[in-house]
């Protein structure tokens, strides 16, 4: 996975959110990467979650998976050493702990980024 800055976490939060400032913002920085994860969260889209595993990037479909209710893809991000996205994960699934771990370790961009997918699921019911 490519270096993965707090900023570009909250830039997938708004874009999430639905800041088009935010969404060209990872289109600039050539994240196209983390605009497949906000197409596939944000509309539903599979062929943005096929894209993100065909281009090498598991981590984030296991994520998006994982946000989906697949305990499964929770283990594999934690297995794959990477905790944040399990935990935001985990957090999106309503796993209290997980969320506690995150706001006791400062991680305020990925918390932004559960509260963002929780919303954008929310809205999908």
């Amino acid at each position: 996975m490519a270096f993965l800055t707090d900023q570009l976490v909250k830039n997938l939060a708004d874009a999430i959110n639905g800041s088009d400032r935010a969404q060209e913002e990872l289109q600039r920085k050539g994240r196209q990467e983390l605009v497949m994860v906000h197409d596939s969260i944000r509309y539903d889209d599979d062929s943005a979650l096929e894209w993100l595993h065909e281009n090498g990037h598991d981590e984030w479909g296991l994520f998006i998976t994982a946000v989906y209710g697949d305990p499964h893809a929770v283990q594999a991000l934690f297995d794959g050493k990477q905790s944040r996205m399990a935990m935001a994960a985990h957090a999106v699934l309503g796993d209290t702990r997980s969320m506690e771990w995150l706001v006791k370790n400062n991680h305020k961009a990925w918390i932004q980024l559960v509260e963002a997918i929780k919303k954008s699921l929310a809205e999908e019911e």
